[in-house]
Formats: C-alpha cells, sequence, structure tokens
C-alpha cells in the first residue's frame, strides 16, 4: 500500500510538473514574440499596419489582407472538415459493425494527436508527387 501511494505522489508531481512547465513555456514564447516585435511595432505607425495593402518593399505593412486570407482559409477548412467529421463520428458510432468501430476508433483517436505540420509534412512526401504525376506537371 505504501508503494501505491509514492507511486502516486511521483505521478501527480509529474502531471503538475508538465503542465507548469507547458504554461511557462506558452509565457517564454509570448514574451519572445513580444521582444522581437516591439521594435517593429514601435517603428511603424499603427494607422500603416491598419491598410489593406501589403508590400514591405515599399514600407506597406498593412495586415487586413493576411486577417482576410486567415479568415478564408479558416472558413473553408472548417467548410471541409466539419461534415467529413461529424459523418465520421456518426458513422464509427451508430452504423459501423462491431470490428469496424473497433478499428476506426483508435484510427481516429491517433490521427486526431498528430500535429498538423507532420500531417502536411506527409502530404507534401506522399500527396504532392502524385498530384504531380496525375496532372502531368513539371
Amino acid at each position: 500500500m505504501r508503494a501505491r501511494n509514492w507511486s502516486e505522489v511521483v505521478i501527480t508531481a509529474l502531471v503538475k510538473t508538465a503542465g507548469y512547465s507547458a504554461i511557462i513555456f506558452v509565457l517564454l514564447i509570448f514574451i519572445f514574440l513580444l521582444r522581437e516585435s516591439a521594435p517593429t511595432l514601435v517603428e511603424i505607425p499603427l494607422k500603416n499596419l491598419l491598410q489593406i495593402r501589403w508590400y514591405p518593399i515599399e514600407d506597406y505593412f498593412g495586415i487586413v489582407p493576411l486577417l482576410g486570407g486567415s479568415l478564408v482559409v479558416t472558413i473553408g477548412a472548417a467548410l471541409f472538415a466539419v461534415p467529413l467529421g461529424l459523418g465520421s463520428a456518426i458513422y464509427i458510432a451508430e452504423i459501423a459493425p462491431r470490428w469496424a468501430r473497433e478499428l476506426l476508433k483508435p484510427l481516429v483517436e491517433v490521427l486526431g494527436g498528430l500535429p498538423s505540420v507532420m500531417l502536411g509534412f506527409i502530404g507534401i512526401l506522399v500527396l504532392a508527387p502524385f498530384v504531380r504525376v496525375a496532372l502531368d506537371l513539371p
């Protein structure tokens, strides 16, 4: 019984350490970004940042096109992902036979844990050559 309590104490301490260190790392990243961008924010007036033209070569630093592009990509991704995700979840939970459910559920959980950067890298390695060949691109 003592060993069980000791292991629980160690695991609890490790989980708390991981949680606090994640918060500290995010704060450090925020401080780093703020420190590195401060000279630019002081040099370029806010009026210039809110313009609709982004052309840094001629000192146009409007962020409106960047924000608009991010919004369009986010909405497009949501329009694609939400129906696909809902359909998959409904199929796995309600329609799929038991053997398929037992196979698909862990697969979906693993895919949910993969970072999007890694999925993009796999897409570049696997999907890009296929598209290049299929569309006869250089």
